[in-house]
């Protein structure tokens, strides 16, 4: 397959990620009724998403529009860095999603009421900027494979005497493998400890619905384990490349966006259901005598979050009510997977 097949095939990757995760951007941006504590958790994934698809997007587009020209020095390292600040960024909010659920079910404490995007804000937003921002320091970003022209990411530079760039090897485990192979690892952890748990206390109770949570690390380690490789096999054999999977690896890369907005999206949250539907204020006066918290207004509120309230107020106030609060739980438990 030749590379300007490889390069069409990555336009339309990135081109279907930046519509399916822009779509739910603007639900969220549009529709107030839509931002629930579900739509809210998972937000930042579709922002990080959204972003590296765009700065896939871009660069391609240019490229088919001017195939003989260079970008500047400039636009490069912008480019790089964005896409640095998307990738760690992901990992870092889908990082946030599992340690939610991970709170809820297995440390037994209620999630907070406090918007998700702000509360997470610390670690999702501000750990990839600031990981992001280190190889300006040293200049390590350029121009990268396989579109050279129109491509730049964190790179290993070449010296004419033939050293090697340690900072740059240094750079590319730290601020690129090890975030990845840690993210993969504690969401192995998280969803491994929710499985057990409930197939040791329910049985197959919510066999069908605890194992949508698998598609959460199964998806990432399919998305990114394919680049990760590729960029170890250059790293240890000193900027050796193997060219189809340098191709392979990024479209799967880019189409990761659209793959999260299926599964967080618009098979979980359904986010088309809540702006669509005629019954909204129904919904909402129903649960009317749960007082808003935080910087929530009472009409954002979502059933699901009101249960969870409810749920964890009965059992600090009334712990001999098992059967009704087991209940609710199943209720909550069953809403939140499948968010």
């Amino acid at each position: 397959m030749s590379s300007y097949t490889y390069s069409v095939f990555f336009l339309i990757c990135s081109t279907c990620s930046v519509i399916s995760t822009g779509i739910l951007l603007f639900h969220y941006t549009y529709y107030k009724q839509v931002r629930t504590f579900a739509f809210r958790l998972v937000f930042t994934v579709f922002l990080y998403d959204f972003l590296l698809s765009l700065d896939y997007f871009i660069p391609l587009a240019y490229y088919f529009l001017n195939p003989n020209e260079t970008i500047s020095d400039s636009f490069c390292r912008i480019q790089a860095f964005l896409k640095l600040l998307a990738t760690n960024g992901t990992f870092c909010a889908t990082l946030s999603v599992s340690w939610t659920l991970y709170t809820f079910f297995i440390r037994k404490k209620p999630i907070k009421t406090h918007n998700p995007v702000t509360y997470y804000g610390k670690f999702t937003l501000l750990t990839p900027l600031f990981l992001a921002i280190i190889p300006f320091f040293f200049d390590n970003y350029n121009h990268t494979q396989p579109l050279e022209e129109v491509m730049c990411f964190l790179i290993v530079k070449s010296y004419p005497d033939g050293s090697n760039d340690v900072v740059g090897v240094l750079l590319k485990i730290f601020l690129s493998f090890i975030p990845f192979f840690l993210t993969v690892f504690l969401e192995i952890y998280f969803i491994s400890r929710i499985f057990y748990n409930f197939y040791k206390n329910k049985g197959e109770t919510h066999s069908a619905e605890i194992k949508k949570l698998i598609l959460y690390p199964l998806f990432l380690v399919v998305s990114w384990i394919w680049i990760m490789f590729e960029r170890f096999y250059e790293l240890v054999t000193g900027g050796d490349k193997i060219d189809w999977l340098n191709n392979f690896d990024l479209q799967i890369t880019v189409f990761n966006g659209f793959v999260n907005s299926i599964i967080y999206g618009y098979l979980s949250i359904n986010p088309f259901q809540r702006c669509c539907n005629k019954n909204n204020s129904e919904d909402n006066n129903k649960f009317k005598e749960i007082s808003p918290q935080s910087d929530y207004d009472e009409d954002e509120w979502s059933q699901l979050q009101s249960s969870m309230i409810r749920y964890n107020n009965n059992r600090m106030k009334d712990e001999s009510s098992s059967s009704m609060e087991d209940q609710e739980g199943d209720d909550i438990k069953t809403s939140l997977i499948k968010y």
